[in-house]
Order: structure tokens, then sequence, then C-alpha cells
């Protein structure tokens, strides 16, 4: 067995999860001609669109089907989870040449905005509340 297969072989799969992005990165800045296919608009709608709506209807359907949301760290971070899907979704199906014909403001904006919404829920979900807010929140979330 070479070198280079007996050093991949050992590598955890969690680890090479956490690379693929980066070496993908890589690869796409040291050879940028290589990056047309991902580049592609058709690609962009539904990989980006399809998958973030995908991804908040999934959420949203597990936030519904929970009897009760008392625990608030839960319900935060379902929210944050549901709140980058559904804002990122916009930015994918705001690709030009399909659902609108020019580019808009929503484009450009939903991308940070999904990021700074899900912060904050996971903020939200990390950080003690207030017991008033904490009841609040708890007496709102029984669905029952």
């Amino acid at each position: 067995m070479s070198g280079a297969v007996r050093i991949l072989k050992d590598i955890p799969p969690g680890a090479v999860a956490l690379l693929a992005p980066i070496a993908s990165f890589v690869t796409l800045r040291i050879i940028p001609g290589s990056d047309g296919p991902w580049m592609n608009t058709t690609f962009h709608f539904w990989a980006v669109g399809g998958t973030a709506l995908a991804s908040a209807v999934a959420c949203a359907v597990i936030l519904l089907s929970a009897r009760t949301l008392r625990e608030t760290r839960l319900l935060f971070l379902a929210l944050a989870f549901l709140s980058i899907a559904g804002i990122f979704a916009v930015h994918g199906l705001m690709t030009p040449g399909f659902i609108t014909h020019e580019s808009h403001q929503s484009l450009a904006v939903s991308a940070w905005l999904s990021v700074i919404a899900g912060a904050a829920f996971v903020a939200l979900s990390a950080m003690e509340l207030p017991p008033v807010v904490e009841r609040s929140v708890r007496r709102a979330g029984a669905v029952v």
C-alpha cells in the first residue's frame, strides 16, 4: 500500500467531513476555471433554493409536530435552523432567470440576514433568560 493511501486510510471520517469543504474551496481558488458548473444559475436555483426550502419545511414540520415546546433552549435552537433555512431559501429562489428576471437586493441581503437571524436565535438558546421571559415562552409554547 502506498504512503498516501495509508495516510488517507488513517484519517477519521469526521475529519474528512470537516476538511472536504476546505479542500473544495482551496481547489476552486487554485484552479479558477474549475468552478464553471457551480456558478451556473440553474444549479444555484435548485441547489440553494430547493435545499434551503426543503430544510425550512422539514424544520417547520418538526416544530409543528412537537406536542409542547416548553424547553425554551430547544425552541430557540429550532427557530435558529428554521430562520437560517427559510431566509436563505429566498437567496436561492431569487436567482435571476427563474422566478424573477432581474437581480434584486433580496438576493444579496438574504444570505447574510439568514446568518444574523440564526446567530441571534442560537445566542438566545445559549443564554439564561430572565424568569419572566422564560415563563412567557413556556406558557406560549404549549401546543396541546
